[in-house]
C-alpha cells in the first residue's frame, strides 16, 4: 500500500522547541529525534510507541492517533504521481476494502523541501467512525519520504497541527 503524507508547513522550526508555533491548534507536544533505517532525520511525538521498521508508525497512548513514515522507490515519478497511484488502489479496495473517499490533493513541506499531499477518509467493515488521513511526501533522487497523520475523524481536527510540527523537521542524513 503506498503511504501517504499531507499536510501545510506552520512555520515550525527546530530552533522553538520542536513546539507548535502560536495560533495552532494542537497541543504543544514535545517530540524526539528519530532516524529512520533509510537515512532521512525526523522528530516524532515523545512517548508514542513504535512499530515498524521502514513503515513505521508511531501511536499515541490511546493507539487511536498514528504518525506513519516509509519510505519507496519512486523511479522516473514525482511524489503527485506516486499518491495518484495509491488512490487509485485504496479505490480498488486494496489495503482493506475500505470505503475510500478522496479529499483532495494540495501542497506542503517537508523540512526544506516542497511536498505532495494526499487527504482521504476511510471507514472498514465493523469500525464505528471513519479515519482521516493526510500524507504527505517527496521525491528525491528516485526516492519518495512518506509522513502520514491518521486519525478518527472527531480527532483529525485536533491532531492536525501536529503534522506539520513533525514535517518541519525533515531532514536528509
Amino acid at each position: 500500500m503506498v503511504l501517504v503524507i499531507v499536510g501545510v508547513l506552520v512555520g515550525v522550526g527546530l530552533g522553538r522547541g520542536g513546539k507548535p508555533s502560536a495560533g495552532t491548534s494542537a497541543p504543544a507536544v514535545n517530540l524526539t529525534p528519530y532516524r529512520h533505517q533509510s537515512g532521512f532525520q525526523i522528530q516524532v511525538p515523545t512517548g508514542w510507541t513504535s512499530q515498524g521498521t521502514n513503515q513505521v508508525r508511531f501511536y499515541d497512548p490511546g493507539k487511536l492517533v498514528w504518525i506513519q513514515l516509509n519510505t519507496e522507490k519512486a523511479g522516473n515519478a514525482d511524489q503527485h504521481q506516486v499518491w495518484e497511484s495509491g488512490s487509485r488502489r485504496q479505490e480498488r479496495g486494496v489495503g482493506g476494502g475500505s470505503a475510500y473517499q478522496l479529499i483532495g490533493y494540495g501542497t506542503g513541506k517537508m523540512g526544506k523541501y516542497a511536498a505532495a499531499d494526499w487527504e482521504w477518509s476511510y471507514q472498514r467493515d465493523g469500525e464505528s467512525e471513519r479515519r482521516h488521513t493526510l500524507y504527505r511526501g517527496v521525491v528525491i533522487d528516485g526516492v519518495s519520504y512518506q509522513l502520514a497523520l491518521s486519525a478518527p475523524e472527531s480527532q483529525f481536527a485536533s491532531h492536525r497541527a501536529l503534522l506539520d510540527q513533525v514535517s518541519a523537521t525533515f531532514q536528509l542524513s
